[in-house]
């Protein structure tokens, strides 16, 4: 669990630092007077203030952690699947026998241009429901 302390300056500045316990969050925030001075002065820091928000989520690695923590049905979803054997496909990681291999005879057709096209169109798909679940999460 992250707790991030902000140390709001006038001027609208701000100095953010990461914190791993809320104990550890608030010592931070009581002694920035004496540990960042020299930001301070830098700033033309009048007057200082500090909040701690938290218990704050690790920040998302990449695309698709996202599409994993927001697509609302991603562990029932065919298209997840489709997208897998296609990723497999377009990476040459094709195992003979292999699901990526049959839908690439049966469904592409052995054609990597039908790859890529149905690649794109899955991965369209893929990213707006996880785009209108974040969007939905944002409601709550």
């Amino acid at each position: 669990m992250n707790y991030t302390v902000i140390m709001k300056r006038t001027y609208e500045t701000a100095i953010v630092i990461e914190a791993q316990t809320e104990a550890e969050a608030i010592a931070i925030a009581e002694s920035s007077p004496n540990r960042y001075t020299e930001e301070l002065e830098q700033c033309n820091v009048i007057e200082e203030s500090y909040c701690i928000e938290g218990p704050v989520e690790a920040p998302i690695a990449g695309v698709w952690e996202f599409v994993e923590k927001y697509h609302p049905k991603y562990y029932s979803d065919n298209e997840i699947a489709i997208a897998d054997e296609l990723q497999k496909i377009v990476d040459g990681e094709v195992e003979e026998g292999s699901c990526a291999e049959d839908y690439f005879i049966n469904t592409c057709d052995e054609n990597m241009e039908v790859v890529k096209e149905k690649y794109n169109k899955v991965h369209r798909s893929i990213y707006e429901k996880a785009i209108e679940g974040y969007l939905e999460s944002l409601k709550a």
